[in-house]
């Protein structure tokens, strides 16, 4: 994911999607893609057509899923996030925190993840990545 950038103070959103790209699904919807791009004439509209059959093949079903996301710095606790499930797409969720839990975040570089309990599956965790809070010059302006 890299890193996402945020202001002290505001609200915090950010959309997630649950993907998988190594089913065979997936692999064959990919395949299929390439082939109609590779097409001499190219369609638009096969091209559409491809590209949707992959996404629809990559789009993991999170509905029976627990999420949950934790920011830290330097191990401490800084914010778990409200996680919502809007249930379509099968595959979103949000992260999300009020102006209220953020006007107490300094202005620094903060680990997150997401942590992900499957049910039959256990327990997994996305890739730490960084949450980079900016000081609200607006809000702090003298």
């Amino acid at each position: 994911m890299g890193t996402v950038t945020t202001k002290q103070g505001d609200d915090f959103s950010i959309n997630l999607y649950v993907t998988n790209v190594e089913t065979s699904g997936a692999i064959q919807a990919a395949n299929d893609l390439a082939t109609t791009m590779a097409a001499d004439p190219v369609s638009t509209v096969d091209v559409q057509n491809a590209l949707d059959t992959y996404n629809a093949a990559i789009l993991v079903d999170i509905t029976n899923w627990t999420i949950e996301s934790e920011m830290r710095w330097c191990g401490t606790l800084t914010q778990a996030f409200t996680v919502t499930k809007p249930g379509s797409p099968l595959n979103l969720f949000t992260l999300s925190a009020l102006s209220a839990d953020t006007q107490g975040w300094s202005p620094r570089s903060y680990d997150c993840d997401v942590e992900f309990t499957v049910p039959g599956e256990g327990v997994r965790s996305t890739n730490t990545f960084k949450i980079v809070v900016q000081e609200d010059v607006t809000n702090h302006a003298g």
